[in-house]
């Protein structure tokens, strides 16, 4: 098929595509209120997921709208959890996959003396994990094309697709900015051309899926000043679903004022990405208190009802229950408002100092519920700073709530002891320890159907008593709630449970209940 032709065909396949209602944007205003919480996982997310309980997979179904997870490793686990968006990297070629290096040598970027390019992320000693596969090598995209679908033959919602670039991300082994060679005119590769390598190539594999769903991880301030401008940006844009923006507002390079740089731009950008039909994720990397309720506060500034939140570092132990928040409808678009950004919802308002103001203290004209759950009618907001605030249900329409805990039970593991003496005597038997290796809490809301229970397990020293673990459950549709944690060592502790209440049924708290580890 000639040049121009299968271009032709690609594009009018992506209008088509674009045309069509996907899951990331048929979402309605009502939803813009709520939270759509994605989650990046790693290796240190295995101990969750790896022969997971049927309650932990019930809590990631229900507290995940999506995951980045990764294949082969979840290949086995779709069934239970079905959003996962299996993560593939655009351009990446990996050093260890010395086979697809060595059959085809060519699709690895080079200097103009011939030299290996990268990816420049985690390099040392002259090299880095990753090659820069050319974007422009149809059969490089032909073969990527073909392990995609692959691994979405195992049951993925879509694909996490990683470093969708529309400018320049190739370096040496430092890490130092290179030019490649263009393969295709034997001249250092024009950004033009790397633009339009990467929108034709994203746009092959939009129409190689259409029923997949796809995320691009981009570069916001891509192509400067134009950035959404740029018809390759656009075109990139078309292609995903939702685009993915890698540390959200904690970005420390943001700054105050209207300028290319400023939250105001990166905000703008997010609009641009809504006008085309698309959807974000503020996908924040700052999990201090302060900061990640500023990355909410965002979110929430412009959610449409399709748009996401993440916090990579967000577990069952450590689950934040403001992203359980639900702010109902919007009562309009994000405004300034007394030297901030503010919008209105009809059950609370959020509230952004952008970065580098001063701080500022405003009069909300109101009681309403801070993230802590306190009642403040004024608010206190230095720069970058954000606040998510919560009407209260009414006393008249809130229903009393009891919350009861039951005895906390430990799951024990028994264990033979190394003694040398013991394991090497004939008839002596070796000596045998029990020791928990989960501990399962349990309870139940009376007068509640939703929202979430609040469990701090203390730690009771020879004086005092000591938290040593927070953590949050969901409630299940009948009042029940439970938590199976990871073992705690031996000792004295004692366990406490608080419902957070929510518009239909007020807070309340257990009995605290004891428990005794060897």
């Amino acid at each position: 098929m000639p040049g121009r032709t299968r271009a032709c065909l690609l594009a009018a396949l992506t209008m088509l595509c674009a045309a069509l209602p996907t899951g990331a944007a048929s979402a309605g205003p009502a939803e813009a209120g709520g939270v759509k919480f994605f989650k990046r996982t790693d290796s240190s997310f295995d101990g969750y997921t790896t022969a997971a309980a049927p309650d932990f997979q019930a809590w990631m179904r229900e507290k995940f709208f999506r995951a980045e997870v990764w294949s082969p490793y979840f290949d086995d686990k779709t069934a239970w959890y079905p959003q996962g968006l299996a993560s593939r990297n655009l351009y990446a070629i990996y050093r260890e996959d010395a086979a697809t290096v060595a059959a085809h040598p060519e699709w690895v970027l080079r200097d103009a003396g011939g030299a290996p390019l990268y990816i420049p992320w985690g390099c040392s000693g002259g090299v880095c994990p990753q090659y820069a596969g050319d974007v422009g090598s149809r059969s490089f995209r032909r073969a990527w094309i073909k392990r995609a679908r692959a691994v979405l033959a195992h049951g993925y919602r879509g694909l996490w697709i990683d470093d969708v670039n529309l400018e320049f991300r190739v370096g040496d082994g430092e890490g130092r900015w290179r030019a490649p060679m263009d393969p295709r005119t034997g001249r250092e590769m024009t950004w033009e051309n790397w633009r339009r390598y990467v929108a034709e190539f994203v746009e092959e594999i939009r129409a190689a899926f259409p029923k997949a769903e796809l995320l691009h991880n981009a570069i916001w301030f891509a192509v400067q000043p134009v950035r959404s401008g740029d018809p390759y940006v656009r075109r990139q844009i078309a292609a995903a679903d939702r685009v993915n923006l890698e540390r959200g507002v904690n970005d420390a390079g943001l700054t105050g004022g209207t300028g290319q740089w400023s939250l105001h731009a990166f905000l703008d950008h997010v609009d641009a990405v809504h006008e085309a039909g698309r959807t974000v994720v503020l996908d924040a990397f700052d999990d201090t208190a302060a900061g990640r309720e500023y990355n909410l506060a965002a979110y929430f500034l412009v959610s449409r009802g399709g748009d996401g939140v993440g916090l990579a570092s967000m577990t069952p132990e450590t689950w934040w229950t403001m992203y359980d928040a639900e702010l109902g409808a919007p009562l309009g678009a994000r405004a300034s408002w007394s030297g901030l950004l503010r919008r209105d919802f009809e059950r609370g308002i959020v509230l952004v100092n952008e970065p580098g103001a001063p701080q500022r203290t405003v009069d909300l004209g109101e009681a309403l519920l801070d993230s802590s759950g306190r009642t403040v009618s004024s608010v206190t907001l230095d720069g970058g700073r954000g606040a998510v605030l919560r009407r209260a249900a009414p006393a008249s329409t809130a229903v009393r709530t009891q919350t009861v805990l039951a005895e906390p039970a430990a799951r024990l593991r028994t264990r033979a002891s190394t003694s040398t003496a013991r394991k090497d005597t004939p008839g002596v038997p070796a000596r045998e320890s029990r020791r928990a290796s989960r501990v399962l809490i349990r309870g139940h809301v009376r007068g509640a159907g939703s929202g979430s229970v609040h469990v701090r397990i203390e730690r009771i020293g020879a004086r005092r008593a000591r938290t040593f673990r927070r953590a949050t459950t969901a409630l299940g549709s009948r009042g029940a709630f439970r938590l199976e944690l990871r073992a705690l060592p031996p000792g004295r502790y004692r366990i406490g449970a608080r419902y957070l209440g929510s518009t239909a049924g007020r807070p309340s708290s257990a009995r605290p209940r004891e428990l005794r580890l060897r």
